[in-house]
């Protein structure tokens, strides 16, 4: 997947597991590779270093107000959590290019955190591509994931920016069918391009809506 005037950045998570077991976002393991018990106080406190860990975008937002709105994430699993988490408690007129979410999105429990705002919001466009067969990422919490979002910015929002795809037979995993990208080909070319504002306000260009 190539698209022209894009430059692509991948966010490595910033917690190394044990055992070269890789790295996650949230960190549920201790040295010995035992599941750390969980309260909501030790949830804070992994959210507030993940929204550190994005604070790239909110300097971007303060220093380049155009800019901001042409940058797009895509996530999958925990990744996609973690973005939704960004865009959920994202400045109220912050307005991201796009978010792309595989396998994740809203959670329950103690790593949730529910948004400050509640409505009104400026919406950040927003694909979530789920499984039907996903044991790990269940459709409920997909259905979670456009709850929250109508409930931060608003029902019309929900309807126009909020898309959801559901793939029978999908299990969690990345996109890997033909069918899966035409969803993110088709999202991309509806809310990520790039605008010339001078051209679109010449009096001699007519649009052609087709």
């Amino acid at each position: 997947m190539e698209r022209p005037q894009t430059a692509i950045v991948s966010l490595r998570a910033p917690h190394e597991l044990p055992f070269d077991l890789g790295f996650t976002w949230i960190n549920d393991l201790d040295t010995h590779g035992d599941v750390i018990s969980r309260t909501i106080h030790s949830a804070a406190t992994v959210f507030r270093k993940l929204r550190t860990t994005c604070g790239t975008f909110y300097t971007f937002y303060t220093t380049s107000t155009p800019g901001v709105t042409l940058a797009c994430l895509f996530g999958f699993s925990q990744g996609a959590c973690v973005a939704f988490h960004l865009a959920m408690t994202l400045p109220s007129n912050v307005r991201l290019g796009g978010m792309v979410l595989v396998s994740g999105g809203a959670i329950a429990g103690p790593h949730s955190c529910s948004s400050a705002s509640k409505g009104g919001a400026t919406a950040t466009p927003i694909l979530q591509v789920s499984g039907a067969a996903d044991a790990v990422y269940p459709t409920a919490l997909a259905d979670r994931s456009r709850r929250e979002f109508e409930q931060r910015h608003s029902h019309e929002a929900a309807e126009n920016l909020f898309t959801s795809v559901v793939r029978p037979r999908k299990g969690h995993a990345m996109i890997d069918f033909h069918e899966d990208m035409q969803h993110v080909m088709s999202f991309f070319s509806k809310h990520l391009y790039l605008r010339n504002i001078t051209l679109e306000n010449r009096s001699d260009i007519i649009e052609l809506k087709t």
